[in-house]
């Protein structure tokens, strides 16, 4: 299509708009999802963000995306408050004990690793967002190599073969345990991949859900105030 110059000055203006309200609405959800006391507020907040941004674009490819983030934040708002409610009463609370075996058959427990900053990674085979995790966990591993930090693999894959073809074939330098999913509902989890960091106390400082592309980052940061806590 050719267009003049007028309607693709709309288009940079309005998309400019749109990307903005939809940041500060993804800020909102992310906020919501924290923060079981606030999260109504906050997501009412972000549905105003949207519903101004809509109010103050026309063109229909700027306008359809609005009216689609609009006609699922109820679903989104009801996600992220149950979110918060599970968070609340996982967060800030003892670890749920556990006592798994290796690969090799070796034992291992929770209690082993007091006075560590403990983070727990669940995954499975075939969870693609979950090997896509590895090379960020890797690098976590890494960064703490010789503090009293240790980032543990929980495997819930029902075949033991699985976990042994990816930790073989992605080369995993750091310790897997074989468990279940019913230590990652312990832990408010519903699906993988899924994340719990547990201070040097014993006690659940975070949790997360799914991929991110800055989780070295945030975690970094998480587990270097952890550290620095006594």
């Amino acid at each position: 299509e050719r267009r003049d110059a007028a309607w693709i000055a709309q288009l940079r203006d309005e998309t400019d708009r749109y990307f903005q309200a939809h940041a500060a609405y993804e800020q909102k959800t992310e906020e919501a999802a924290r923060d079981a006391v606030g999260s109504e507020k906050l997501m009412d907040e972000g549905r105003t963000l949207l519903t101004t941004a809509r109010a103050a674009v026309h063109l229909p490819l700027v306008t359809e995306q609005l009216d689609q983030l609009l006609k699922s934040h109820t679903g989104v708002a009801e996600a992220r408050a149950e979110k918060a409610h599970i968070r609340a009463e996982i967060v800030g609370h003892p670890a749920a004990p556990w006592k798994l075996r290796d690969l090799a058959g070796k034992s291992h427990s929770l209690a082993d690793y007091r006075g560590k900053v403990v983070v727990l990674d669940f995954w499975y085979r075939n969870c693609p967002w979950c090997l896509r995790s590895v090379p960020q966990l890797k690098q976590l591993t890494a960064a703490f190599q010789g503090q009293p930090v240790i980032l543990i693999g929980m495997n819930v894959d029902k075949v033991e073969a699985d976990a042994r073809f990816v930790v073989e074939k992605m080369r995993l330098d750091y310790l897997n345990l074989r468990t279940d999913d019913d230590l990652l509902k312990k832990y408010g989890m519903v699906g993988c991949p899924a994340f719990v960091v547990i201070d040097r106390q014993g006690t659940v400082r975070d949790i997360h859900l799914g991929y991110s592309p800055t989780f070295y980052r945030d975690m970094n940061d998480l587990v270097r105030q952890l550290l620095a806590q006594r």
